[in-house]
């Protein structure tokens, strides 16, 4: 006998002890009942056939209560379900469509409170291709999602202008830089920077108090974003100064659309002082390849500047352009 022959002989016979045991249908439901996930299987007619301690839990709804009802009387399917709408029904149409899907669904536990699921939903099929029903997965994203809410507002606090409701200076910066990005890596791409500032606003507040002054404010931040795509950025540069940026718009349409914003700020007094009227001069200057956000806001301030000693409520381009006629 060879050494190899004799060392696979002293091995004796393969040791099975390592391998998965088999499980039956049962004995895998008890297993993945131990899952803190939510689990809902439903027959190929929609029927809930099985609804696990996690959904219970998640949920507030009990297996005695859903099993062998539809899965549109479950807390996964919304009313629009229960009405009729089967198209609606997220575990039907994965169902029927034989593909899994997932998905971020708005539903109410049985007390009332919203919550969040993340629902991952797999169509059993057959051998065949054919649909033998459903199982889907779920838990509860409520507080991430509530987290997430909240971070967006904070976002948005720490971005918006409190008096305007506009964009704020670290806004405006931000979305500058985006746009030098997307010129930087999209041949052929332009756009373009208005800054604006409301004349002798000092004489406003002076005048007419700085109450007035706050709502010349905010009804001229109104006109501009009136004027503006959804797209834009119209933000509050600081004091009187508005910056408003104009993705995909070159030089000589965003000279247009500050002209149109120079008419209009004449009406933007506050009601009952008609008399005030309120104007405002502008500056425009189009991004280029080699801007940083500083060169291309000292260029659009420069225009502004020359409006400014001009003779104020006009509008002027970057240096080295021509102005537009007068309206």
């Amino acid at each position: 006998m060879s050494r190899s022959d004799s060392a696979a002989s002293s091995l004796g016979p393969p040791d099975d002890s390592s391998r998965i045991p088999p499980l039956d249908a049962d004995s895998l439901l008890r297993l993945l009942d131990q899952l803190a996930e939510g689990l809902c299987i439903v027959d190929p007619g929609g029927r809930i056939i099985h609804w696990s301690s996690g959904a219970e839990s998640i949920t507030g709804y009990t297996a005695e209560q859903l099993t062998g009802r539809s899965c549109h009387h479950s807390p996964l399917c919304d009313t629009a379900c229960g009405a009729g709408d089967l198209s609606a029904c997220p575990i039907l149409r994965a169902l029927n469509a034989g593909t899994p899907s997932v998905a971020r669904l708005f539903r109410h536990h049985q007390t009332g409170r919203t919550l969040v699921l993340e629902v991952q939903i797999l169509p059993l099929l057959d051998s065949h291709g054919r649909g033998q029903g459903a199982v889907a997965f779920f838990r509860d994203t409520s507080a991430t999602a509530e987290l997430e809410m909240a971070c967006g507002h904070l976002r948005a606090l720490a971005e918006t202008d409190p008096l305007t409701g506009l964009a704020n200076r670290r806004h405006l910066d931000a979305a500058i830089q985006g746009q030098l990005d997307q010129l930087d890596h999209c041949p052929g791409y332009r756009f373009s920077v208005i800054l604006a500032d409301l004349d002798h606003f000092k004489q406003i507040n002076d005048t007419w108090g700085h109450g007035i002054g706050d709502q010349v404010l905010q009804s001229f931040a109104r006109a501009l974003k009136a004027q503006c795509r959804p797209g834009d950025t119209v933000g509050r540069f600081g004091g009187e100064e508005f910056l408003i940026i104009l993705p995909g718009v070159r030089l000589a349409d965003a000279l247009e659309i500050a002209e149109r914003m120079r008419a209009i700020t004449p009406l933007t007094a506050p009601p009952g002082l008609l008399a005030l009227r309120p104007s405002a001069s502008f500056g425009v200057a189009e991004a280029r390849p080699t801007d940083t956000p500083g060169h291309l806001l000292r260029r659009v301030d420069a225009a502004l500047y020359r409006a400014k000693r001009q003779g104020r409520q006009r509008v002027e381009p970057q240096s080295g352009e021509q102005s537009p006629p007068a309206a």
